[in-house]
C-alpha cells in the first residue's frame, strides 16, 4: 500500500509520523512524505537567500508557479526550492529516524497556494492508496463551518481513505 503522508513543517508532523507507525508496516507499505509549500514560504526563503547572498538580487520569483516546483527558474527562485528541499529532506529524516524506522519513504515537495489541490494531485501522481494528514485549528468553529477547511477539501476532492490527526492527540506516542 502507498500512504501519502502530508506534513506540513510544525510540531503536528510528530503525531502524523507516530499514527503511520502504528496504521501500518514497514515491511509492506511505502510512505510519501509530501510538503505543500506556500508561494510565500518560498519568497521568504528566497528573501532570506537574498538578503545573505547578493548574487540572488536578480532573481524573478514570478516563475513560482503552482507547478511541482519552477517554471522558468532564475538563480534566487532555484537555490530558493533547493533550500526548501533540503529543510524537507532534513525534516523527513527526522521524523523517520524518531517514528518510522525501516520505512521506505519517498518525499515530494510542491510549491502550490492551495494545499488541498496540491494534496489531491499528488494522490493521483504517486498512485497512493491513503492519505494520513493533520488537522491543525487555527479557524474558529463559525469560520471553519462557514468557509470549511482544507481537511474537508481535502476529502471533497479524493476517492481514497484519509486519516486525520488532530495536533496533539498523539504527542507521547514519541516519547
Amino acid at each position: 500500500m502507498r500512504v501519502l503522508m502530508a506534513l506540513t513543517g510544525h510540531d503536528i508532523d510528530d503525531d502524523i509520523a507516530a499514527v503511520v507507525a502504528r496504521m501500518f508496516d514497514a515491511e509492506r507499505d511505502e510512505i510519501v512524505a509530501l510538503h505543500v509549500a506556500h508561494s510565500r514560504e518560498a519568497r521568504a526563503t528566497y528573501g532570506h537567500l537574498e538578503s545573505t547572498d547578493t548574487a540572488a538580487r536578480g532573481a524573478d520569483l514570478s516563475a513560482m508557479t503552482s507547478d511541482r516546483a519552477v517554471a522558468t527558474p532564475t538563480e534566487g527562485a532555484e537555490r530558493a526550492t533547493e533550500r526548501l528541499s533540503a529543510e524537507f529532506s532534513d525534516h523527513v529524516k527526522l521524523l523517520t529516524s524518531k517514528f518510522l524506522p525501516g520505512f521506505s519513504i519517498e518525499q515530494d515537495l510542491v510549491i502550490e497556494d492551495d494545499p488541498a489541490k496540491a494534496i489531491a494531485s499528488a494522490v493521483d501522481r504517486h498512485s497512493a492508496d491513503a492519505i494520513t494528514m493533520g488537522q491543525r485549528s487555527k479557524r474558529s468553529r463559525l469560520a471553519a463551518a462557514l468557509l470549511g477547511s482544507e481537511t474537508e477539501q481535502v476529502l471533497r476532492h479524493v476517492s481514497v481513505p484519509v486519516t486525520i490527526v488532530k495536533e496533539g492527540t498523539t504527542s507521547t506516542a514519541g516519547s
